[in-house]
């Protein structure tokens, strides 16, 4: 990521500079300063005017970037940049800067400090990683975020309406089974009466999953091969078939049964 050798400039967090210009009424010197694309060599500063002017206006940060690891890492990362392959400024406005350089350390294969350390940073870097789809780096911080949280009365609302917006299964399924658990004092409270729409299936699943695993069941696996499964069992299911392993419940279980119709109903059949 360093600036000799990089072919893409991300500009992080700030405000936008167009925008900015706009509010002050002076479009035309805005142009000037503002480009997507820039002009430079590998071993000079990308030829702006005004770079640093720009650069302490909005307030972003700056990142190295190289397209070639993008494209294989991070593809709709590296669709940001300039098509035609000349070396590019991308500006993203409104993105946490600690959440993007953690993306970026995990792209080119570096630890990234005190991972998890910080619970508002590791739902930014999920965030991030949902929006650009860095899959297995969404699915570490959101198993970091669950192993770091104590569920509660008074944050379940919260957590389940966040794990419902970024698709977190992992963390939905965390908020199911404490609901079931305290199904009586959250009714008492109120507390779901604002739950997202949908969430009375999660229920029932964390319900029949309990009744499973505590043997009031024990035919249940076998008739409903996929519907009590743990998320880490499906997606350890979809891993081991190839599968996408990012996705709802509904999404995953879906998955694995059409893979089994494609092999005749054989779970054990592989593509060869």
């Amino acid at each position: 990521m360093d600036e000799e050798s990089a072919d893409i400039v991300f500009y992080i967090g700030g405000e936008n500079l167009e925008d900015k210009v706009s509010d002050q009424g002076n479009k035309s010197s805005g142009a000037k300063i503002y480009s997507r694309r820039l002009s430079f060599t590998k071993r000079s500063a990308p030829q702006l005017t005004g770079q640093q002017e720009e650069n302490e206006a909005t307030k972003a940060t700056k990142f190295y970037a190289h397209r070639l690891i993008l494209k294989k890492a991070a593809p709709l990362l590296a669709e940001l940049s300039a098509s035609d392959g000349s070396p590019s400024h991308v500006e993203i406005p409104n993105l946490s800067s600690a959440a993007f350089k953690a993306m970026l350390l995990y792209i080119y294969g570096c630890e990234i400090p005190k991972f998890g350390e910080d619970m508002s940073l590791t739902k930014e870097i999920i965030e991030v990683a949902d929006k650009y789809e860095i899959t297995h780096l969404k699915l570490e911080a959101e198993a970091v975020y669950v192993a770091s949280i104590e569920m509660t009365v008074d944050n379940v609302l919260e957590n389940l309406q966040y794990a419902d917006s970024m698709n977190c299964a992992f963390l939905k399924e965390e908020v199911m089974d404490f609901i079931v658990k305290n199904v009586a004092v959250l009714l008492q409270k109120g507390t779901l009466k604002d739950a997202p729409e949908g969430v009375f299936h999660d229920v029932l699943a964390a319900i029949a999953r309990r009744d499973v695993e505590s043997g009031v069941d024990k035919k249940d696996r076998m008739e409903n091969k996929f519907g009590t499964l743990r998320i880490s069992e499906l997606r350890r299911e979809a891993c081991e078939k190839g599968l996408e392993v990012d996705g709802s419940r509904e999404t995953l279980i879906a998955t694995l049964k059409g893979a089994d119709n494609d092999n005749g109903g054989n779970p054990d059949t592989k593509e060869v």
